[in-house]
């Protein structure tokens, strides 16, 4: 006689996959990765070569620097220098770092002070008070407006050597409340 079991056969029951889903072993994971990074690569080496071999728009100026440039030597001409007025106009002060005659320097003028820290420069406004040697004792005014300035409540000296001084100033206008203007442009300088 045949012995019948009532087991069952062990049924695989499978488990559900999104539609479109597919099993994908780690090898075949690294090669498509690698394979997406090779045409990112042949991608960006593209358009590396289309970059390097690309012309430069040239504006008007290169044209004409290029077209001087090419020019023989016997047909270059040398530019006239005008001299204008301008540059020698006593009212306006771009940063002049010229040397100040030392014999301009006397008490009671106005001057302006050059600091100089590691990061930056300023500049200080200041009337002189007396002289020790190569040192003055200055005064230093307040920065308000454009070219006004007051002198603060608490006194501000301090003692100065010759070279800290850029420029001597012409005489200031006082008006009623208390502010100096000084008919002098104060371009470039960090007041």
């Amino acid at each position: 006689m045949k012995q019948t079991s009532n087991a069952t056969p062990s049924v695989k029951k499978r488990k559900k996959v999104a539609a479109g889903a597919e099993v994908i072993t780690a090898n075949e994971v690294l090669s498509r990765l690698a394979k997406d990074k090779e045409e990112k690569d042949k991608k960006e080496t593209k358009k590396r070569g289309k970059e390097a071999t690309k012309i430069p728009k040239m504006t008007k100026k290169r044209q004409q620097q290029t077209f001087v440039s090419s020019s023989s030597e016997e047909e270059m001409v040398e530019p006239e220098f005008i001299d204008t007025d301008d540059d020698l106009d006593p009212e306006v002060f771009e940063n002049d770092e010229s040397e100040t005659d030392i014999n301009e320097i006397a008490v009671g003028r106005w001057v302006i002070i050059q600091y100089n820290s590691k990061k930056s420069t300023r500049h200080y406004i200041g009337q002189i008070k007396s002289r020790a040697g190569c040192e003055w004792n200055v005064g230093f005014l307040k920065h308000t407006k454009n070219n006004s300035f007051t002198w603060p409540q608490i006194e501000d000296t301090d003692v100065i050597m010759d070279e800290n001084i850029i420029r001597v100033l012409p005489e200031p206008i006082k008006d009623r409340r208390g502010h100096i203007i000084f008919n002098t442009q104060f371009d470039g300088l960090f007041l």
